[in-house]
């Protein structure tokens, strides 16, 4: 009988003190305030869409319509992030670092076709 207490009382302290820092690795940042990147295509300059982007947390992405991606979460703000870009429809994988900071963006280039035979 005893036992049978003890384990939902541990069980309830121990979400009741680890549940805030559970939350604060999946907090997201306020509207407005999100990191913008959006990826190029190199000769027309449009957005390719599709692409898979993975931060170095694991946090996976694919780029909208337009090329661009949103990042919410807050881990990664104020910090040198390492993305991984996966373009399956040419079976390529390039990595970039770029420092994340609140409501900051921007465009990167793919690299060519040609420049990856160099």
């Amino acid at each position: 009988m005893r036992r049978r207490i003890k384990l939902p009382l541990v069980m309830s302290a121990l979400l009741i003190f680890l549940g805030p820092a559970f939350d604060r690795s999946y907090a997201m940042v306020p509207p407005g305030e999100e990191f913008r990147m959006r990826l190029l295509d190199p000769t027309t300059r449009e957005g390719v869409p599709n692409v898979r982007v993975e931060s170095d947390n694991g946090i996976v992405c694919h780029t909208r319509a337009n090329g661009e991606i949103v990042w919410t979460e807050e881990v990664l703000m104020g910090r040198n992030v390492r993305f991984s870009i996966d373009r399956s429809d040419r079976h390529e994988r390039d990595n970039v670092t770029l420092h994340v900071n609140r409501g900051g963006a921007i465009d990167i280039a793919l690299r060519k076709e040609r420049d990856l035979q160099d």
